[in-house]
């Protein structure tokens, strides 16, 4: 007696010989149904694994997109700070802070020194330094800004420097945007800041040691929106997986 082939006795054997047995017809749609099935197969496992170098290139080129433009500012005037909002300190409460928020930045002190608001250096030390300023009395070893929303830049005039001075964005991951070296020389001034998306944290480090620096005219800016080519990337990846999702309908 014959034996019916099935889908999988099909695909191992190849198509039917030809001839006018009634069952021939049925187990040729049997091969056709299951070569189908298990080409379909091998294009989805092909599709998936093609799409994840798609995938990983995309993820890393969105984090070196926020890292190759980033860069150091070095005067108010740059247009990485058109539109900024400025914190002069004038308007906070003198007195001594181990938190001090204003807008969207807050100021922390380090376990050696707090943050001191003070109109005592009202006009010297370095031109612009005016009214309040902000400075780490007893020069602590570090102090950090940080955002409620990421910003695009910042920078800030700072004054009585006597040793160089490390500082670092970073974004919500606690990732390293960029890095730069502050270090106009004894006891002068200079306005600073650095130019990277999504910045969310600043860390300001002396490298020599403990630094009472004044500190005036905070000046960042808010990102509303991501980068041209970031939103590019994001768009090529979701384009990506429409594609696999229709190939494997």
């Amino acid at each position: 007696m014959a034996k019916k082939l099935t889908a999988t006795d099909a695909i191992s054997a190849g198509p039917p010989a030809s001839g006018n047995r009634s069952g021939d017809h049925s187990a040729a749609s049997a091969f056709v149904a299951g070569r189908k099935r298990q080409e379909m197969s091998n294009r989805s496992a092909t599709d998936v694994a093609s799409a994840k170098p798609l995938w990983a290139a995309a993820i890393l080129a969105m984090g070196f997109a926020n890292t190759a433009n980033a860069y150091e500012i070095t005067s108010p005037a740059d247009p990485a700070l058109a539109g900024a909002t400025v914190i002069d300190f004038d308007s906070t409460p003198q007195g001594v802070y181990t938190s001090l928020t204003i807008g969207d930045a807050t100021f922390l002190g380090d376990a050696n020194a707090n943050l001191t608001v003070s109109d005592q250096y009202d006009g010297g030390y370095q031109s612009g330094v005016s009214g309040n300023t902000l400075n780490n009395v007893g020069g602590g070893n570090q102090w950090v800004v940080t955002f409620a929303t990421p910003v695009s830049a910042f920078g800030v005039l700072g004054a009585v420097y006597n040793t160089s001075w490390t500082w670092t964005a970073y974004d919500a991951s606690n990732t390293v945007l960029e890095t730069i070296t502050v270090d106009p020389g004894c006891c002068a001034g200079s306005f600073d800041g650095i130019a990277a998306s999504g910045i969310s944290k600043v860390v300001f480090t002396p490298t020599g040691g403990g630094d009472w620096v004044i500190y005036d005219d905070f000046t960042y800016v808010a990102e509303s929106l991501p980068e041209p080519a970031s939103m590019t990337l994001f768009a090529t990846g979701l384009f990506g997986l429409g594609l696999i999702r229709r190939r494997r309908v």
